[in-house]
């Protein structure tokens, strides 16, 4: 079995927007930064805190990111990792949250091929 690669053809509203969301994109995917995740629960009514730290190449072989600047679009694609486990869709989920913090992105299509 082949591992899946995730798009993401991500549309701006501009071209001025583009660029900014590109140059963010660009830095993301190649800082490849640690990540830390907090997780609470609550059993017998008691925190409990648990965290999970990754990088997005922990879950990725390759991720990549072209913009087309006259079509105010910009495509992400994300190699999974053979073996990965199934974490790399909350880092994709991620992902998308961070975009939505740092701008007016609408995520114009997303497959997994």
């Amino acid at each position: 079995m082949t591992s899946p690669v995730i798009s993401l053809k991500l549309r701006c509203e501009s071209q001025e927007e583009t660029r900014r969301v590109q140059h963010f994109v660009s830095g993301v995917l190649a800082k490849d930064e640690s990540h830390v995740d907090v997780f609470r629960s609550y059993p017998k009514g008691q925190e409990a805190i648990k965290e999970r730290h990754y990088r997005l190449s922990d879950y990725f072989d390759n991720m990549q990111a072209v913009s087309s600047i006259a079509d105010c679009t910009i495509g992400v694609v994300f190699h999974v990792r053979e073996g990965a486990d199934l974490y790399w869709k909350d880092a994709v989920v991620r992902f998308l949250r961070s975009l939505k913090k740092n701008g007016a992105v609408a995520v114009e299509s997303l497959t997994r091929t």
